[in-house]
């Protein structure tokens, strides 16, 4: 089964820009789709798999773990898996496992 990976942004250039970037990079590997705000959750499941990205104007990655907030939400949909960028490079954490 191939992985899916859904990249979810925020609304403005400055967001969506940069997922369409990583979405090029992912696409020949993986089932990839992008979302702008909560209004995608009809095309989720639990097969899906989120990565939050964040970029400088300079294209460096910043610090992205999802707030409290948005790992509610993101339970609350039904995502258990999140990549997050750091400053470092990438994260990986299971939602259930987030206190």
């Amino acid at each position: 089964m191939t992985q899916r990976i859904l990249i979810s942004t925020g609304g403005s250039g400055g967001h969506v820009v940069p997922a369409t970037i990583l979405y090029e990079h992912l696409k020949d590997q993986f089932d990839v789709s992008v979302t702008t705000d909560i209004r995608g959750k009809k095309f989720l499941d639990s097969n899906y798999q989120m990565v939050v990205l964040r970029l400088n104007k300079n294209r460096e990655l910043l610090e992205s773990r999802p707030c409290e907030n948005c790992q509610a939400v993101l339970d609350e949909i039904g995502i258990r898996k999140v990549w997050y960028s750091t400053k470092k490079g990438f994260e990986t954490y299971l939602l259930s496992t987030v206190g």
